[in-house]
Order: structure tokens, then sequence, then C-alpha cells
């Protein structure tokens, strides 16, 4: 069952960073924005659509060391930090509340806190202490 979890919470980052690569293409046809607006907004589009292809590749190709490893249980949180604060923006920061944007943000977000709070196994790598 938390293979499917952080599989479905994969297929989503899939989704989401074609919808920021479509961004940059958007944002670039833009004639609102200044060059240097255009410039920051899309290179920060397409750097967010690299850090989300990282999350789904490892949440669909790489899901037992997801879930059995130090590297990979630090890659969900911050997978959940990511879709949990940008869910947080949305209401906070934007002056247009997004709804869609909101419920996939925190649908994602709980299906990387929920993979985090289940255990896979007893094979769980532990983090040794300082």
């Amino acid at each position: 069952m938390i293979k499917i979890i952080v599989l479905i919470a994969g297929g989503f980052n899939f989704i989401l960073a074609f919808f920021h690569v479509y961004l940059v293409w958007k944002i670039h046809s833009l004639d609102t924005l200044s060059s240097d607006h255009r410039a920051l907004m899309g290179i920060l589009n397409i750097s967010t659509a690299l850090l989300v292809f990282f999350l789904a590749i490892g949440s669909i190709f790489f899901i037992k060391e997801m879930l059995t490893t130090c590297i990979g249980r630090l890659i969900l949180v911050f997978g959940f930090l990511l879709y949990a604060l940008r869910a947080i923006g949305e209401i906070t920061l934007f002056p247009a509340f997004n709804v869609i944007i909101f419920a996939a943000c925190v649908l994602v977000a709980v299906l990387y806190l929920v993979a985090l709070l289940r255990r896979y196994g007893n094979t769980v790598e532990h983090v040794p202490s300082l």
C-alpha cells in the first residue's frame, strides 16, 4: 500500500512538472511583464520543473530506495515540505486564491507525509545521532 501512495505522488509530480514547463512558454509570451521579470519567472519555472521531475523519477522508479534509505526518506521530507509550503503560500501570498493548485499541493503533501509516517517493513535505516 505504501508503494502505491509514493507512486501516486510521483504521478502527480510528473503532471506538475509538465505544467511548469508549459508555464515557461506561457510566461515568455506575456507582454505585461518586463523582459527581466519574464526571464526570472522562466528560470524559476524551469528550476521548479527539474526539481519536481526529480521527485517524480524517485517516486516512480526508485520507490524501494525512497522508503528504505536515509537519503530516500530525506527526499520524502523535502517533497512534503515543497508541497506543504506551496499550499501555505497559495493562501498567504497570492492575491487570487486558486483552489485547484491548493488542492493538488495539499494532496501531494499528504501523500508524502503518509509515506514518511508509515514504515516500509523493518528495513528503514535510522539516522545516526550526532
